[in-house]
């Protein structure tokens, strides 16, 4: 908008000239001061040689809930998708104060997700841990056997993500009573104030529903009933450790009594959950229940692993242990983006 100069300045050239030039100045410094405006939290970074962690807290209570999010490999989350994870856990709080942790595969989204919390401070986040730990799978499809090599694979990745769930969780976890370890690929709750579901449930581990176009329970991992065993042909490649040449893939032996069949129902009880939307007391994961980098189901000391319960699957198993359970609830949709047809 142009400024209108009283007119005696306007009948004197000098005086006009400096006149513009200090308002001209000032825009531009106004302008400066808005563009590089560092959010008011406190930053704090550690290094090691394996790991960088950078955290924004602010001073005052704990935050209820801790929110975590391990990036999965090989895929793309800029500023965009970014933006649409903070509306997203924005959307989910409610009354409550939150805290996230994000761990990132590469040095190029670490450095992309620091930079948006050094200038923006969303505000139910009460504290932001950033993890950059380059955990990630080692081996390809031609490393393994062509006769096993994508289930091969697959367990591979689920072990690595497993790992940096872990390593997320460890390097981000405080007081926080709570934990929602979210992926990133939900876009959505169909409900308002998800979290005031999941506390005020009062189960100790309980999963939403993840539906995925028109696919009503995405995650696999969530099921109730009986699994699969290997054969005893696999049992001794197991015990003398020729993973090469062991042929196996775990699921359901019959039917699943889960969530997709009890749609109508508040809770059910699970065998097993998946991570993709997981809400846990963090004073069982304090415990010792974690993702496990393993099959954990059918191992003995000699062998290598077992033929299940690899990642968040084994989760119920070991939390039974210690007195817990697992429950889903199918009302509570967690929703992936819809693809379009």
């Amino acid at each position: 908008m142009a400024v209108e100069l009283p007119k005696v300045l306007r009948s004197q050239p000098a005086i006009r000239f400096a006149v513009v030039a200090v308002i001209a100045v000032v825009a531009l410094f106004i302008t400066i001061l808005s563009v590089n405006k560092e959010s008011s939290w406190h930053r704090t970074q550690l290094e090691r040689s394996t790991y960088t962690k950078v955290t924004y807290s602010h001073e005052g209570p704990t935050s209820e809930v801790l929110v975590l999010t391990a990036l999965h490999e090989n895929t793309t989350f800029g500023k965009p998708e970014l933006k649409k994870y903070v509306n997203l856990i924005e959307s989910t709080g409610g009354r409550h104060k939150v805290a996230v942790g994000i761990l990132c595969n590469t040095e190029d989204e670490f450095i992309r997700f620091d930079r948006y919390f050094r200038k923006h401070e969303p505000p139910h986040f009460h504290k932001v841990t950033l993890v950059y730990a380059p955990i990630t799978t080692k081996k390809t499809l031609s490393d393994f056997n062509p006769s096993v090599a994508e289930e091969e694979l697959l367990r591979e990745q689920k072990r690595t993500q497993a790992i940096a769930m872990n390593m997320l969780m460890y390097s981000a976890m405080e007081k926080e009573p709570y934990v929602l370890f979210l992926d990133q690929r939900i876009e959505t709750f169909e409900v308002a104030k998800p979290l005031d579901h999941f506390i005020n449930s009062g189960k100790d581990i309980v999963v939403a529903r993840v539906v995925d176009n028109d696919i009503i329970s995405a995650d696999v991992n969530s099921w109730k009933g009986s699994r699969r065993r290997p054969k005893q042909h696999a049992f001794n490649m197991m015990d003398g450790n020729y993973w090469s040449e062991f042929e196996f893939t775990p699921g359901m032996d019959g039917d699943d009594h889960g969530l997709a069949q009890s749609l109508e129902s508040d809770f059910v009880p699970l065998d097993s959950v998946g991570s993709m939307a997981l809400f846990v007391k963090s004073w069982i994961l304090k415990q010792g229940v974690v993702m496990m980098p393993m099959n954990i189901i059918g191992t003995h000391w000699p062998r290598y692993e077992g033929f299940d319960g690899l990642g968040p699957s084994a989760i119920c198993y070991v939390a039974k242990q210690l007195g817990y359970s697992c429950w889903g609830m199918p009302k509570l949709v967690a929703r992936l983006p819809r693809n379009p047809k």
